[in-house]
Parts: C-alpha cells; structure tokens; sequence
C-alpha cells in the first residue's frame, strides 16, 4: 500500500467517523436558531481561511485576487452569487 492509499483510508475512516457523530450534533443544536448557525458558518469559515492563508504565506497573492476581482465587476457579482448559493 502506497502513501497516497494509507492517505485515503485516514480520510475515508475519518469521514465515517464524522458522519456517525452528526446525528448527535444536529439533535444538540436542535434549539439554536438557523440564523445565528448561519452567522456562526460564515464568521469561522473566514477566520479559518484567513489563518490558512497566513500559514501558507499567501497574502500578497490573495491580495493581488482580491484586487484583480474588484477591477471586474461582472466576475466580483459571479463569484459573489456561486459563494451566495
């Protein structure tokens, strides 16, 4: 078995792990408002995503994105509505 094989299986066991624990984490959370789970996503989402990035050391690239999407509007409002959906 080759190392990405051995990767594979921690993946896929990690994942049955998860799936079996969720039902316990949706009847948990059955009491709290959709809305504040929703706003709970997105603030984490962006916290992780933006200590990823620094672990990576892709600011200036991100940046240069980021930039690069304001100057288009047409593709800033594509984005926006796929992240949206």
């Amino acid at each position: 078995m080759n190392s990405n094989e051995k990767q594979g299986m921690i993946y896929a066991l990690f994942s049955y792990v998860i799936w079996g624990f969720l039902p316990i984490y949706w009847k948990e959370i059955q009491s709290v408002p959709p809305t504040q789970i929703l706003g709970h996503r997105i603030i984490w989402s962006f916290v992780f995503m933006a200590v990823l990035i620094a672990f990576a050391g892709k600011f200036k690239t991100t940046y240069s994105i980021l930039k690069g999407l304001m100057a288009k509007p047409k593709s800033l409002l594509l984005i926006l509505s796929a992240s949206s959906l």
